[in-house]
């Protein structure tokens, strides 16, 4: 049924790209897709009638229903009749079809690429990074990178092909395609040669941007190295459509972090919850503690969860992180599943107090010691992969739980049931 499915939804995608003939910015990466998504959106939208999907669509069965326009109705029938409607009268009626369409392509198999592009390829291609995701599918990080550099091949010579120059793997696709090549990030052709940041509940980025026409500066709604080298891709894409300036200082003030991505929230007791529970990876969670470590305050709490699908690389990954942990040295640690436990065994190792660590088996075990923890003015770090339901614990702790809904991922569904 699924694979019926998967066919239909591209045939109808397929066929409404090729009527509507919208420009396309395709987005992939190991971490960073949707805050990109988010980022490029919101610039591009500045400007040009845009469109991208409300969630995280972005597998053979959500790429298309996002290019319908439509949100996966899941198990729902009558959803699906709806989304099938609302294609047939795309294709049938001249309707006001989006300029722009912002896709992100996750894969997590081999072939998978392949499938997407077949049914969407990009004008505009986007790679913000290939690293340790979804690992254990995969035979070798050599084999991600061949996946994940598809996207870059697909892009046609009248393109443009925009790299992450921070990721030296994403870098060194542009040998890959014939298309121009624009890139992002410390050194790359759009980067940041200033940088302030605001570290409080309301946290502000203000960045002095440089690109090879111009320079100035934005306010950014959001901190960490995630949502910088987000913003970076957004004005890199602004650099290939033309965007004019005023207009992406105006994107770039509308963006704001997706729930579950590094998202600074009002926690109990006047405390700032750092909110990362969307998933997890290395490089996203190296990230995430070395946002962690920038925060005023000398009380400081890591709750860390489980990164998934690493494969054979999962013990010394998570041992990379408990070192980490060690380094930043805050006042608890508290770690959930199996890999926290490595996670915190090589904290302790490295010189970590153990009666500072305390490690549980799920998030819903660890969500009142987690809130018992916490006193005034504390910084808590949340974050661990999907399958750990780290949400459950931000839930728990954050200063407006009736706002869950709207702040924090995964409050929906079959979410709230498990």
């Amino acid at each position: 049924m699924r694979f019926i499915l998967e066919k239909l939804l591209a045939f109808f995608a397929l066929r409404i790209l090729v009527k509507y003939k919208p420009i396309i910015i395709g987005i992939t990466g190991s971490v960073g897709k949707t805050s990109t998504r988010a980022a490029v959106f919101a610039v591009v939208s500045a400007k040009y009638k845009a469109y991208t999907p409300p969630k995280n669509l972005n597998d053979k069965i959500g790429l298309p229903v996002g290019v319908i326009g439509m949100d996966s109705p899941g198990k729902r029938l009558f959803g699906w009749l709806k989304v099938f409607t609302h294609a047939l009268y795309l294709l049938l009626f001249k309707s006001k079809y989006p300029e722009v369409l912002v896709l992100e392509y996750g894969i997590d198999r081999v072939g998978e690429m392949d499938e997407l592009l077949a049914i969407a390829r990009p004008n505009i291609g986007v790679l913000t990074s290939i690293g340790l995701s979804h690992y254990q599918f995969f035979e070798s990080t050599e084999v991600i990178e061949e996946e994940k550099g598809k996207l870059v091949e697909s892009v046609g010579a009248s393109g443009k092909v925009i790299l992450n120059a921070d990721n030296e793997i994403a870098l060194r696709q542009r040998s890959k395609t014939r298309a121009a090549v624009l890139s992002y990030g410390h050194t790359g052709d759009v980067r940041v040669d200033r940088r302030e940041e605001v570290l409080s509940e309301m946290s502000i980025t203000i960045m002095h941007i440089v690109t090879p026409t111009r320079s100035f500066e934005a306010r950014v709604p959001a901190v960490g190295a995630t949502h910088v080298s987000s913003c970076l891709a957004a004005i890199a894409v602004a650099e290939t459509l033309k965007i004019e300036t005023d207009l992406v200082v105006k994107g770039l003030g509308q963006y704001r972090p997706v729930p579950g991505r590094l998202n600074v929230l009002a926690g109990l007791k006047r405390s700032i919850l750092i909110d990362d529970t969307y998933n997890s990876a290395p490089d996203s969670m190296h990230e995430a503690l070395q946002l962690f470590a920038r925060f005023p305050g000398t009380h400081k709490i890591a709750v860390l969860g489980d990164m998934l699908e690493l494969g054979g690389l999962s013990d010394e990954a998570h041992a990379l992180v408990g070192t980490e942990v060690a380094h930043i040295a805050p006042s608890h640690l508290v770690t959930v599943g199996a890999g926290g436990k490595i996670m915190a065994e090589a904290a302790v190792a490295n010189g970590y107090p153990d009666e500072q660590v305390v490690s549980f088996d799920s998030s819903d075990e660890a969500r009142l010691t987690v809130q018992d923890l916490i006193r005034e003015g504390s910084v808590v770090l949340v974050k661990g992969s999907q399958g750990m339901r780290m949400e459950i614990i931000s839930k728990e702790i954050m200063a407006e739980p009736m706002r869950a809904t709207e702040l924090l991922c995964r409050q929906y569904g079959k979410w709230l049931e498990t």
